[in-house]
This record gives structure tokens, sequence and C-alpha cells, in this order.
């Protein structure tokens, strides 16, 4: 779990580690961390989206320090995430006076830059907050479209040009309120979002349509499948929530997990690799 120790400047970040299924902290990492989203791979390397640092950290399985980093030039570092290509893709936002363009890069791993895609083009105000890869190696991003709705774009494997989606998560959904939040993709495909306000989504192929699957949470921020697609991980400020996948049946809630600070981001690793 990625978070603050405090909710006032200067704030500390950390990454709490917990084991599975007794949720008790074994460990934590601060080095090369101002966490957004948080992102663990098949192998168990940890990525850290470093915010307003502007950077992604990645930490092999067991250490405490990064063994690499991915920078964003400048631009804010919104969320992360991998294929099974050794490729690392990151969502950010250019940071440019009133400005909010998004951009999807993509890097090998450990290494350069390969693109830097547009999210849509000639935008102005839609800030990416989450990024999926599916199994066919297709890109998902969500973002926060004029800041009222979540909205989706999917880019096909190897391709620099977006398709829009016609889901759409927020206001428009008939919710009571709006945003865009976390993403992560299924075996089948399926799209796991959060509208950071109080849902969480399944939007299924050809992803025109999202069906609530939790609703009446607190600003739901991150959301995390375990390796087996048993469990469903939710981020809020208050801490993680854990539900069983798919039935959605409530497991567990762990408040309280950041002190006087705020739960950001969550993501579950292979066994035994921290």
């Amino acid at each position: 779990m990625s978070g603050y120790e405090n909710n006032a400047p200067p704030y500390t970040g950390i990454v709490k580690i917990f084991s599975v299924p007794s949720y008790r902290n074994v460990g934590h990492i601060t080095k090369g961390v101002a966490p957004g989203d948080i992102w663990i791979d098949k192998v168990g390397n940890l990525y850290v989206a470093n915010g307003f640092a502007a950077n992604v950290s990645e930490y092999a399985p067991g250490e405490r320090s990064p063994k690499c980093s991915y920078s964003l030039g400048g631009n804010f570092a919104a969320a992360v995430t991998t294929d099974g290509q050794n490729h690392v893709f990151v969502v950010g936002t250019e940071r440019r006076r009133y400005l909010l363009r998004g951009f999807l890069y993509e890097f090998k791993q450990c290494g350069s830059l390969i693109s830097q895609s547009e999210i849509r083009k000639n935008s102005q105000d839609d800030p990416p907050t989450g990024v999926a890869v599916d199994r066919s190696g297709n890109v998902f991003v969500e973002y926060w479209f004029e800041a009222t709705q979540g909205r989706f774009v999917e880019f096909k494997r190897g391709g620099s040009r977006p398709t829009q989606l016609g889901a759409i998560i927020g206001s428009a959904s008939g919710s009571s309120s709006s945003g865009s939040g976390g993403l992560v993709v299924d075996r089948h495909g399926n799209l796991i979002a959060t509208d950071a306000f109080e849902s969480i989504y399944r939007i299924r192929p050809p992803y025109d349509r999202a069906h609530a699957l939790v609703s009446n949470l607190s600003y739901p921020t991150s959301v995390s499948l375990n390796k087996s697609e048993t469990l469903l991980y939710c981020a809020s400020p208050s801490g993680v929530t854990v539900y069983n996948y798919p039935s959605v049946m409530l497991v567990k809630t762990l408040h309280g997990v950041f002190k006087n600070g705020v739960a950001v981001g969550v993501a579950a690793a292979p066994d035994a690799t921290f």
C-alpha cells in the first residue's frame, strides 16, 4: 500500500508491505517514494508513480532502494503498469499553466523511452488517472474528462493512436458524483475502475457501458487484483478494503494504516516476493 504518513507539509511518502491473509505489516519502503499509484509485475518488481517528482521508481523483489527510475521530463506521474514483454507504461500530465494534457509513455524495463502518445488530440483538460494492459498487449487509459466524468481510451498493441471507448463513469452514468480514479483489467478483459468519489465499476468488452460493483464508498482512488484474481483491493484515503472477486463480497477493511495521513495506492504481489 502506498500513501503519506502525514496529511500536511512536509509530506512523508511511504509504501507499506502487508502479508496475506493475515494483513500484518511486515515492512516498508521510503527511499525514492513520493507515491501515487503503485504496481507489482508478475515476477514481483514494484513500481511507484512518484506524482510531482515526475518519475517512476522500480524496486526488485525484497529490495528497499530503487534499482532504476523512469523520467517523465517534468510531467506529473499519475499511474503505472507493465505488460508481459518487459515494457513499462506510465500515464502522466503535462504541467503547463492551466493545461492538463495527458500522455501515455512506454519504456523498456530499466531502459529508455520507446514512445510518448497524446491521450486525446489537442486536449487541454483531461488528466489521466489510470492505466492497464490486457493479455493481448492492448493498453487502456482512464482519464478525467473536463473535470466532470471518468472516460476511457484504448491503444491497440504497438499503436500510438487511441480509440475512444463508450463507457462513462461519474455523473453521466447516474452517480451523484463524478470523477476518475484507478484502473485494472482482469484476465477476461474486463476493466475494473473507480470514479475517485464513491464507486467501483466493471466495464465488459466492448467497453460501451459501466456497471457499478460497489457504491457509497469514500473517495476510492486505486484498485488492484491479486494474481489469481480471487481478491480485489481498493484504496481510499482512510485505508484499503478487500473484496472477494468476482462476487465483490467484503472480506476485510484496513483503516488507519497511515497514521494521520492518507492511503493512495494498492497492489498485490506474487507469493513470497517481499
